[in-house]
């Protein structure tokens, strides 16, 4: 014979666990944030390798969170890095993916600033047919987006150029590469 257990006819229980669950992930969060910010602390007092450990654990905790514009400010970190060390190739796929977040959760200036880095890393490769692409993608959305350049809360974090910066340098750097390479 099995036992009888008694179970209960209502859900408070279920909503103890959802607000446990809530409550995790706000901690989580709070510790991704926490995280971030010291990376880019140590960023800023050129302390590379800490900056992409700490920006390595705040992805894997803002990723668990599903938090994607958070997940790829941590990317643009780790590829910002990546980039000033000479690491141009681990700075590639940190930085696409960066750029395809950013894309999906609309932030287009930082978008676009991604893709500055990416062609400087593409040129760092010596690859300049993937630098023009590149170029040429951050000026189709500054084109789609003239916004940008005229909302000043789009500002870069500051190991970045300003935006407007950064469309005058893709304008410019483009104009010079297909100069150069008229065949990309």
């Amino acid at each position: 014979m099995t036992p009888y257990i008694d179970l209960p006819l209502d859900n408070d229980d279920d909503e103890d666990y959802e607000d446990d669950d809530y409550e995790d992930d706000e901690e989580i969060a709070r510790d991704a944030k926490e995280l971030f910010a010291t990376a880019l602390y140590f960023l800023s007092d050129g302390q590379w390798l800490e900056a992409h450990r700490a920006a390595s654990e705040a992805r894997d905790l803002f990723d668990e969170l599903n938090m994607a514009k958070e997940s790829a400010e941590t990317r643009l970190v780790m590829g910002f890095v990546d980039y000033e060390l000479g690491n141009f190739k681990a700075a590639l796929p940190m930085l696409a993916s960066a750029q395809q977040q950013f894309s999906s959760a609309g932030c287009k200036a930082q978008q676009c600033a991604t893709l500055y880095l990416l062609t400087y890393c593409h040129l760092g490769l010596e690859k300049p047919s993937k630098a023009i692409y590149t170029l040429k993608l951050a000026q189709t959305v500054f084109k789609s987006n003239p916004e940008i350049l005229n909302n000043a809360e789009n500002s870069q974090v500051a190991f970045l150029p300003d935006i407007k910066r950064v469309s005058e340098t893709i304008n410019s750097l483009l104009i010079e590469l297909e100069a150069k390479y008229p065949s990309s």
